[in-house]
């Protein structure tokens, strides 16, 4: 078996991060009210600014004999 790793990063901004957040299916399944007060809260945690998320992707792969 063969594998190799590839590593990205992702950059975006603040409201990305946010939009990001929102659409997590167990943050979007809250109730209206609900979401929409995690989401003030989560925004008065996050200070402006650029934040990097690390990827790593692997694929593993085999040759039949």
């Amino acid at each position: 078996m063969c594998s190799s790793d590839l590593q990205h990063e992702q950059v975006q901004g603040r409201d990305s991060v946010l939009r990001f957040m929102r659409s997590i299916s167990y943050v979007a399944k809250l109730p209206v009210d609900e979401r929409e007060a995690l989401m003030d809260e989560l925004g008065s945690l996050l200070p402006d600014g650029m934040y990097t998320f690390p990827i790593v992707a692997t694929a593993r792969w085999a040759t039949r004999r």
